[in-house]
């Protein structure tokens, strides 16, 4: 007799996934239920990058910021909490590729040029249209939530590994990515330490 290999269900696949492990085990997770919109931290312009191995610079892409809710379907919001799910249609369609059942991700929607940068008025043309765009590619830089834990009270570099886990386990990344290190021109600069809710600085 050939045994065959016992059957997994999503659930279990989730239950597993290196995102979870990562984040049941940072100082400063909670367990509590799935949050409804979340402030988003902004940014407040310097003329110029702080300095120093205390901040994380990000790329500053010329977009819309967006919350991302998945849990019993997804929905996508805008920075001040409308919920523009139809317009990201493409996005939210995406969402359904990560190993989460309850996921809160905060970043940024944008249309990005061949070169790699991002074309604001790309990005109005492809919202304009009807019956939304595949254009839309949306940057996560954090994860304020992941299942039964709130992770706002962990450091950002601990939530950045929990998003890199996460993003990571996709197998079409088209249209959810996840921003990295960058230099320190046209960029966001927020404290290795910060917890969410913080203002971000923003330098050009």
């Amino acid at each position: 007799m050939v045994r065959r290999p016992a059957q997994h269900s999503r659930r279990q696949y989730v239950l597993q996934s290196r995102a979870l492990e990562i984040a049941r085990d940072l100082p400063g997770t909670r367990s509590a239920p799935f949050p409804k919109f979340i402030e988003p931290a902004l940014a407040t312009l310097h003329p110029r990058p702080p300095k120093g191995d205390k901040w994380v610079h990000e790329i500053k892409f010329d977009g819309y910021r967006a919350q991302l809710h998945k849990r019993e379907g997804t929905r996508v919001y805008t920075r001040r909490g409308y919920d523009w799910t139809d317009r990201f249609r493409n996005i939210a369609a995406a969402a359904g590729e990560l190993v989460a059942d309850a996921v809160i991700l905060d970043g940024e929607v944008i249309v990005p040029t061949p070169e790699g940068r991002s074309d604001f008025s790309a990005l109005e043309s492809a919202l304009a249209r009807k019956g939304g765009s595949d254009d839309l590619v949306f940057y996560a830089f954090d994860i304020p939530y992941l299942e039964v834990f709130d992770l706002r009270g962990c450091k950002l570099l601990d939530r950045k590994r929990v998003l890199k886990a996460l993003a990571g386990r996709r197998e079409r990344p088209d249209q959810i990515q996840r921003t990295s290190g960058s230099g320190r021109t046209d960029c966001v600069a927020r404290r290795v330490q910060a917890r969410t809710g913080r203002r971000r600085l923003e330098a050009r």
